[in-house]
């Protein structure tokens, strides 16, 4: 069967790619795998990730056949919050506030995604942003979100309902209201959440809604390089010695393990994330000088803070920097850069650049400008220290001109002039001197003796067409010569 669908449901806002084609396939009265079976050929489409990222030619072929734009669908998956929370989303590998699902098929072997019970309540379908790991409490209820079934304590998972249970599988209603295993509700008036917890979720959402969010400190931050330093803060943390001073204060702890150091906030359960990231926002208020008032007595340093971090802002790593005069140790010298030309020009320069060298300088100095810090500066971009530091130098001291190459000049230098060309070549067409008697003759014409590669050459070229071939008769010569 060709063609659009009988029935084309279009998506509702901040709605998952995975919840849209459920009610697609449910609108249809279709299995999930024939939905995917005919749109994409693919028997093994729900064995991956689809709410990860959606290949073009997929969301075409969900275009064909719903008549939704490529883009709405691109729209439904997490490629929707890059720029925002991640610079780049890699196809397969963890990333950042993204829970993993641990599924295998349709089972799950832990939760990774959450709900709120009154939005199932008032419009059954799942949003987008329960698969974030920020996503702690239902902003428009004030409600806690959960992660389980309150039941059975199974992981949520919506699509499990697709297999059915013997010829009854095709509901009547939607099945995002129901527990996949035991069947129980899962909507309801939920918990109300504290007033802390609601309004750092508040402070989220707004960074979420666009790409720049206020700081603590009432500084402007674009939402990635804001949301980068959060989550490197919610491993910072879990560090004993700040561990200790933060319950000190009374803050909530987390309940599951945390010494192990390769762990990060998508591989806590929900109750741990809203801890950690109730700590973090406690931590950050009052910026900096919260976080600096308990480095002291908790022995955090600035290696901690800039650990596994190429991409932090200028604004976070001058906070760390002070951490070492904290402690005893000397901070790093910053030289500033001359303003010879504008952030935005040094970016154009950068994208004009003729050559590979002189765009590798130019990102060099773009950097440098954000962070004004050599190490960082090479660190981020993969280049030598001394290579950051020369090439700051020599702009401050001359300018944009010091970072354009100057061209190569490729000088010739001939040892003879065309009249001791000519006269060199009477000398060979007669009887064929040796090497000795050769450079005898570049000596008294030139005044030196050419090593043996040259007279090759000049021999070579004396008896020799502008193809390379030998003149004609040059070639008897030559034999009678030898002879």
């Amino acid at each position: 069967m060709t063609g659009p669908l009988p029935v084309r449901p279009a998506p509702f806002p901040d709605e998952l790619l995975s919840s849209w084609l459920q009610r697609v396939a449910h609108g249809n009265v279709v299995r999930l795998s024939y939905l995917a079976l005919r749109a994409f050929g693919d028997s093994n489409f729900w064995q991956r990730d689809p709410d990860r990222l959606l290949p073009q030619d997929q969301a075409l072929a969900l275009s064909d056949l719903t008549g939704v734009k490529p883009a709405q669908v691109h729209s439904l998956t997490m490629q929707a919050y890059v720029g925002q929370l991640y610079r780049s989303l890699p196809a397969h590998a963890q990333v950042s506030w993204v829970t993993p699902l641990r599924r295998q098929g349709y089972l799950r072997r832990a939760p990774g995604l959450v709900w709120c019970p009154v939005c199932l309540k008032e419009h059954p379908y799942v949003r987008r942003h329960w698969r974030l790991s920020c996503a702690l409490v239902c902003a428009e209820h004030g409600v806690l979100l959960e992660e389980a079934c309150p039941h059975c304590a199974a992981p949520f998972a919506p699509l499990r309902h697709d297999l059915g249970k013997g010829r009854h599988w095709i509901h009547a209603d939607l099945p995002f209201r129901h527990c996949s295993t035991c069947g129980g509700r899962l909507d309801g008036a939920g918990t109300p959440a504290p007033a802390s917890l609601l309004a750092a979720q508040r402070w989220l959402d707004t960074g979420l809604a666009s790409r720049e969010m206020t700081w603590p400190d009432g500084r402007q931050v674009t939402t990635v390089d804001a949301f980068s330093v959060l989550h490197q803060l919610s491993l910072v943390v879990r560090r004993p010695g700040l561990a200790a001073q933060m319950d000190r204060e009374g803050l909530p702890c987390p309940a599951g393990k945390l010494d192990r150091p390769n762990l990060t906030l998508e591989d806590h359960g929900l109750a741990d994330r809203r801890a950690l990231l109730a700590r973090v926002t406690w931590l950050v208020q009052e910026w900096p000088a919260r976080l600096l008032l308990l480095a002291g007595p908790a022995g955090l340093t600035r290696r901690p803070l800039m650990a596994n971090f190429p991409d932090a802002p200028a604004w976070f790593d001058q906070v760390a920097d002070q951490l070492h005069q904290g402690n005893g140790r000397r901070a790093p010298i910053r030289v500033p850069l001359v303003a010879h030309l504008s952030p935005e020009e040094l970016a154009a320069r950068q994208a004009g650049a003729p050559s590979e060298l002189e765009r590798r300088r130019w990102a060099i100095l773009c950097a440098y400008v954000a962070c004004p810090e050599g190490l960082t500066v090479s660190r981020r971009l993969g280049v030598p220290r001394e290579l950051v530091t020369r090439t700051v130098k020599a702009y401050n001291e001359r300018g944009p001109e010091a970072i354009a190459p100057p061209p190569r000049r490729v000088q010739k230098r001939r040892l003879l002039t065309l009249e001791d060309e000519e006269a060199l070549r009477d000398f060979l067409l007669g009887r064929p001197p040796s090497n000795v008697e050769l450079a005898d003759w570049f000596e008294r014409r030139v005044g030196r003796r050419p090593d043996p590669t040259t007279l090759w050459k000049y021999r070579r070229g004396a008896t020799s067409s502008p193809l390379g071939e030998r003149r004609p008769g040059e070639r008897a010569k030559a034999t009678g010569a030898q002879r």
